[in-house]
């Protein structure tokens, strides 16, 4: 009987990834498919761009969904990293249009320190993407106890000959008191309505990658998630 509820419990969790992962996908992804159909009734020479645009982040996104989910499938854990050289611009281009895309209508700005000049990083770049935009889901929710003028977030991108970083601030309630080791828990969770999937899975992602995701905040200033590679 407990064996047959520890699996019970495991199946639960992981259909309970799985669904985190979608949906956190597919929002973005519906809000992008309305902002082209949108632009391409416009029917301008610039709105056609723009749908293009969106498309194309569309387009990534969707495929993204796919591969993790077939993955997931069939190991039942997170796939391993399938390691290319990827244009660092072109995976934070990506972001920001999801983060706007979906954050924008709540209110939450989304404030961006990047390199002047493009460098190629090897990594999974659809997982990358799917870790960072967790961590950016996570401090646009954090942000939403605030009045709707005052929520912001702050993506800061550097990188040196060792290290690439990619840094989340929020102006939210911050972590208090909860432990680095509590925050990536699976499962953890303050949030009423939260699933204390993302934090985790984006850990495991950048440790995948032997990198790793750290909490670096200060208390009563907000959350500062810092992501290496």
């Amino acid at each position: 009987a407990e064996l047959r509820a520890a699996e019970s419990a495991t199946l639960r969790q992981m259909l309970e990834v799985l669904g985190h992962e979608i949906m956190n996908a597919l929002t973005p992804i519906a809000s992008l498919s309305s902002t082209a159909a949108d632009l391409l009734r416009d029917d301008t020479v610039t709105s056609r761009a723009q749908a293009l645009d969106a498309l194309g982040t569309l387009e990534r996104r969707a495929q993204a969904v796919l591969t993790f989910t077939d993955g997931y499938r069939t190991m039942t854990r997170l796939p391993p990293p399938v390691i290319a050289d990827a244009g660092l611009l072109a995976v934070i281009n990506d972001l920001v249009t999801l983060f706007e895309t979906q954050w924008r209508i709540e209110g939450v700005g989304l404030t961006l320190a990047q390199p002047a000049t493009d460098i190629l990083v090897r990594m999974d770049r659809d997982q990358i993407i799917q870790a960072l935009w967790a961590i950016l889901q996570n401090a646009a929710e954090a942000t939403l106890v605030n009045p709707h003028a005052d929520r912001s977030v702050r993506l800061i991108v550097t990188h040196n000959s060792a290290t690439l970083s990619f840094t989340v601030e929020d102006n939210g309630p911050g972590f208090g008191e909860i432990a680095d080791t509590e925050a990536f828990q699976p499962f953890f969770t303050t949030k009423a309505e939260g699933s204390g999937i993302g934090l985790s899975l984006a850990r495991e992602i950048f440790r995948a990658h032997g990198g790793d995701v750290a909490i670096r905040s200060v208390a009563g200033r907000g959350a500062k998630i810092v992501a290496t590679l």
